[in-house]
Protein backbone atom coordinates (compact mmCIF):
# COMPACT_ATOMS: atom_id res chain seq x y z
CA UNK A 1 0.00 0.00 0.00
CA UNK A 2 0.76 3.59 -0.81
CA UNK A 3 1.92 5.80 1.91
CA UNK A 4 -1.41 7.95 1.68
CA UNK A 5 -3.20 4.76 1.19
CA UNK A 6 -1.59 3.43 5.17
CA UNK A 7 -2.87 6.67 6.10
CA UNK A 8 -6.38 7.20 5.06
CA UNK A 9 -6.82 3.70 6.79
CA UNK A 10 -6.27 5.71 9.54
CA UNK A 11 -6.69 5.21 13.36
CA UNK A 12 -6.61 7.67 16.41
CA UNK A 13 -4.95 7.06 18.94
CA UNK A 14 -6.51 7.93 23.13
CA UNK A 15 -4.55 8.37 25.79
CA UNK A 16 -6.89 7.76 28.79
CA UNK A 17 -6.47 8.51 32.79
CA UNK A 18 -8.97 6.66 34.94
CA UNK A 19 -9.61 7.05 38.87
CA UNK A 20 -10.27 3.54 39.17
CA UNK A 21 -9.42 -0.13 37.88
CA UNK A 22 -7.97 0.00 34.39
CA UNK A 23 -10.85 -1.92 32.10
CA UNK A 24 -10.24 -4.59 29.46
CA UNK A 25 -11.52 -3.67 25.65
CA UNK A 26 -11.14 -7.09 24.42
CA UNK A 27 -14.06 -7.23 21.90
CA UNK A 28 -14.68 -3.44 21.68
CA UNK A 29 -15.54 -2.67 18.26
CA UNK A 30 -12.94 -0.41 16.17
CA UNK A 31 -10.11 -0.99 18.96
CA UNK A 32 -7.03 -2.78 18.00
CA UNK A 33 -4.75 -2.36 20.61
CA UNK A 34 -4.88 -1.21 24.29
CA UNK A 35 -1.48 -0.80 26.55
CA UNK A 36 -1.59 0.45 30.00
CA UNK A 37 0.26 3.50 30.98
CA UNK A 38 2.21 3.84 34.50
CA UNK A 39 -0.15 6.26 36.37
CA UNK A 40 -3.81 4.49 36.03
CA UNK A 41 -4.54 5.25 32.24
CA UNK A 42 -4.80 3.30 28.75
CA UNK A 43 -3.09 4.00 25.30
CA UNK A 44 -5.92 3.09 23.20
CA UNK A 45 -5.55 2.75 19.14
CA UNK A 46 -9.00 2.51 17.71
CA UNK A 47 -9.77 1.97 13.67
CA UNK A 48 -12.33 3.97 12.30
CA UNK A 49 -15.43 5.64 14.82
CA UNK A 50 -13.96 5.95 18.41
CA UNK A 51 -18.19 4.74 18.94
CA UNK A 52 -17.12 1.35 20.79
CA UNK A 53 -14.56 2.98 22.65
CA UNK A 54 -16.65 6.26 24.13
CA UNK A 55 -19.51 3.34 25.42
CA UNK A 56 -16.86 1.13 27.21
CA UNK A 57 -15.46 4.53 28.88
CA UNK A 58 -18.82 6.14 29.60
CA UNK A 59 -19.61 4.19 32.84
CA UNK A 60 -15.80 4.80 33.98
CA UNK A 61 -14.49 7.43 36.21
CA UNK A 62 -12.36 8.59 33.02
CA UNK A 63 -10.38 12.13 34.18
CA UNK A 64 -8.63 13.04 31.32
CA UNK A 65 -9.11 11.94 27.51
CA UNK A 66 -6.55 12.94 24.99
CA UNK A 67 -6.67 12.10 21.50
CA UNK A 68 -4.25 11.96 18.41
CA UNK A 69 -3.29 10.64 14.85
CA UNK A 70 -1.42 7.38 15.12
CA UNK A 71 2.18 8.40 13.84
CA UNK A 72 3.61 6.64 10.80
CA UNK A 73 4.79 3.52 13.00
CA UNK A 74 1.35 2.83 14.52
CA UNK A 75 -0.46 3.48 11.16
CA UNK A 76 2.37 0.29 9.59
CA UNK A 77 1.38 -1.87 12.79
CA UNK A 78 -1.91 -1.56 12.57
CA UNK A 79 -2.21 -2.09 9.14
CA UNK A 80 -0.42 -5.36 9.53
CA UNK A 81 -2.54 -6.45 12.54
CA UNK A 82 -5.84 -5.98 10.48
CA UNK A 83 -6.23 -9.14 8.77
CA UNK A 84 -8.64 -7.21 6.16
CA UNK A 85 -11.51 -8.46 4.26
CA UNK A 86 -11.41 -12.32 3.96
Amino acid sequence: ATLDALRRKGSTVYDVLLDGPVPVLDGVPGVVSATALDGGGLRVTVSGPPTGLLAALAPLPVTSLRSREADLEEVFLSYYADPGPS
